[in-house]
Formats: structure tokens, C-alpha cells, sequence
């Protein structure tokens, strides 16, 4: 492979991918007023004010994201709060980016982390032939 061959989008000497690969979600808040929901492959939840021109309410960082890692994917909401899907994925280094994949339920209006769920990886041999699990840190 050539120097800027590999995972997703060239990386070496160009940062990480840290753009939008979730869908944005518009979305009301308890207090009737609409919020822009956006997570980003840097690991950063955002919460905006489509009615301010896109002022941040809130945001929060569930860790570094990675080149394949972060919030993307998918994000849902109930009407009260947003969930998170986080990955990650050792980066071009190699090296475990020292935070946990898992899903979050966080509070739309405040950006609480109300919960989150952490599940254990199968790699084992007859799970499946190649796999690249999102681990959970070992730090």
C-alpha cells in the first residue's frame, strides 16, 4: 500500500477523519423548542439552535474518535433523550485509544449522560473469521 493507502481516508501527516457520519437529527425538545442533534467522528455530541443560526446548546465529548472510531452510524431520539453510539478503533499507531465503545442515553435538553452501556466484544474463533471489535479500553 502506498503512503496514503488505507483505512477510510488518507490520515498520515492530514489529522484524523473527524467529519459528520451520522445523519443529524431535528428534534424537539421537552420545552417544545427545536434542537439540531449532530455527532461527529471526533467522539463529540452536539446539541444546536436551528433558531439562533445554529447557536451550540450544549456538547459533549465521549472521547478522541479515531480514523473508523467516534459517533457515526446513527443517532436516535424519544423525545426526551438522544442515544449515542460510540466506536473506537486502535489508530494508525496501532496503539487502543483508551476509551470504551458503547451506547449512551444523554438528556436533549441539558446534555447529561443519563446512562451508557458497555457490551464485551466475541472474537472469539467461531464468532467470526476476521474481526476488528470495538473494545473496551484497557487502560
Amino acid at each position: 500500500m502506498g503512503k496514503h493507502d488505507g483505512l477510510n481516508c488518507p490520515h498520515e501527516g492530514r489529522g484524523l477523519d473527524h467529519d459528520f457520519g451520522a445523519s443529524i437529527v431535528l428534534a424537539k425538545r421537552p420545552d417544545g423548542h427545536d434542537v439540531v442533534l449532530a455527532g461527529q467522528k471526533s467522539g463529540t455530541l452536539y446539541a444546536l439552535d436551528p433558531d439562533a443560526q445554529g447557536k451550540v446548546l450544549w456538547k459533549h465529548s465521549f472521547g478522541a474518535g479515531s480514523v473508523i472510531g467516534g459517533i457515526h452510524w446513527g443517532l436516535a431520539f424519544d423525545g426526551a433523550r438522544v442515544f449515542v453510539p460510540m466506536n473506537t478503533f486502535p489508530g494508525p499507531d496501532g496503539k487502543d485509544p483508551g476509551e470504551r465503545a458503547g451506547l449512551h442515553a444523554v438528556a436533549v435538553d441539558s446534555g447529561t449522560v443519563l446512562w451508557s452501556y458497555y457490551p464485551q466484544p466475541d472474537c472469539s474463533e467461531t464468532a467470526r473469521a476476521a474481526c476488528a471489535p470495538a473494545p473496551p479500553s484497557r487502560a
